[in-house]
């Protein structure tokens, strides 16, 4: 278990270092959790591939090490793509960035026009499929209504008001 442990942390250092190196030196600007997945799982077999020449460790040891890396993959991930994504963030880190630290409203409209950030949202949703235009309204597709349905069921688990 000792080693399981170890060697997912170990793993997941390394996966850490090359995506970080690689961000830097501007050989990987994705941020499709998709495709930081792949690449982690990508990491993880290769050093499971490599630790083979020198230990010789049985298939359970490195199948609880898998879901040890799993954990913190996700862990890295919710951070990864709030940090990335998130709308406030960018909000917080412009006024930040401005010489006297505030921003006035039309500054930040003037920064991130607020028919752009719907208009963006609205494509995004039509090109996924998520939601379609039906004489000229929109309206939401059968996996956005089940999306909906799960999210309505999560927010209720946890008594979670509706937070925008």
């Amino acid at each position: 278990m000792l080693f399981s442990i170890l060697f997912s942390i170990f793993i997941f250092c390394i996966f850490i270092t090359l995506e970080i190196n690689l961000r830097f030196f501007g050989l990987k600007k994705t941020v499709s959790p998709i495709k930081i997945v792949s690449f982690s799982l990508t990491v993880f077999f290769f050093s499971i591939l490599f630790s083979q020449f020198f230990f010789n460790y049985n298939f359970e040891r490195y199948l609880v090490a898998f879901i040890y890396f799993m954990l913190f993959l996700i862990l890295y991930l919710h951070l990864f793509i709030g940090i990335a994504k998130s709308v406030s963030l960018r909000f917080i880190d412009e006024i930040n960035k401005s010489l006297d630290k505030e921003l006035s409203l039309d500054q930040i409209n003037s920064v991130y026009p607020i028919n752009d950030f719907f208009n963006k949202r609205l494509k995004l949703l039509l090109s996924n499929n998520w939601i379609f235009i039906d004489n000229n309204k929109y309206k939401c597709s059968r996996k956005a209504k089940l999306l909906v349905k799960v999210n309505l069921i999560f927010l209720k688990l946890y008594n979670i008001k509706n937070s925008g």
